[in-house]
């Protein structure tokens, strides 16, 4: 805490002992004009009175000045013995990117290969045969992962109607698979939309990310699908034997994870 001293001078002192006598001569003045001890001297006693005020007044603004300044100078010393910059080096520094968590770098086909590896294990979890990696079929899901993430949208079936199954025919790509019984056509197909960056708190015009690791990303797409009946079917088809997994990451930081079963 920061105290102001003030220094009492002689001329100080003085000053106040007179404006004490000159109060005590109003007090004593204003009591004998009231109660009547000076009823000849009225008149009198009124322009002594204005005088009297008038003088004090005159040296309560004289011993003011002269308390205010010294304390008007003490407050200019300590403001400009505060070094600003020290203040605002450390808010420089508590914003900048070295403390601030950088967007990580995503590797696309890492994190692809990472995604495949995780959905094989939940298939040898339920006791089935890996997924075989297809470069074709990974073609056609990275594809509508892309074309998800520059379009803005998030289906299946693209604005202008087309499935999986139009899109693998579209590469040169059908999957046909002859069970003597029966025959299936067609590709089938997880989707899932992801973030790079798990929450985001704002500071007047900046803001800080809470950025997820590749491992993070796979693991909640993962998670995501396998907690959904429709998508933990496809990945536990015990009859697909190939796929393919796309992925593409959008201006605003949206993660589309595509794959495709055939």
């Amino acid at each position: 805490m920061y105290a102001i001293i003030i220094e009492y001078t002689f001329w100080d002192v003085v000053l106040w002992l007179i404006i004490l006598f000159l109060v005590w001569k109003l007090v004593n003045w204003s009591w004998g004009y009231m109660f009547g001890r000076y009823v000849q001297r009225r008149r009198r006693l009124r322009v002594d009175f204005g005088k009297t005020i008038i003088i004090l007044l005159i040296l309560c603004v004289i011993y003011v000045g002269n308390v205010v300044e010294p304390i008007k100078e003490e407050i200019e010393s300590y403001v400009d013995s505060i070094n600003i910059s020290e203040f605002t080096e450390e808010i420089d520094d508590s914003w900048s990117s070295d403390n601030l968590d950088e967007k990580p770098y995503i590797d696309i086909i890492e994190l692809e290969d990472r995604i495949h590896d995780l959905i094989n294990i939940e298939r040898e979890n339920q006791g089935l045969s890996p997924l075989t990696k297809n470069l074709k079929i990974v073609e056609i899901a990275r594809g509508h992962s892309q074309d998800m993430a520059r379009r803005n949208y998030f289906s299946h079936d693209t604005p202008e109607g087309k499935d999986p199954t139009d899109r693998g025919n579209e590469k040169g790509y059908n999957c046909n698979k002859d069970y003597g019984d029966y025959i299936t056509y067609g590709l089938a197909e997880n989707i899932f939309q992801n973030n790079l960056y798990g929450s985001v708190e704002y500071y007047g015009s900046s803001a800080t990310y809470d950025w997820n690791s590749m491992e993070e990303i796979a693991v909640s797409t993962v998670e995501g699908w396998m907690d959904s009946q429709g998508h933990r079917e496809n990945i536990l088809t015990a009859s697909y034997d190939e796929t393919g997994v796309g992925l593409a990451i959008s201006s605003d930081d949206k993660v589309y994870v595509t794959q495709n079963f055939c």
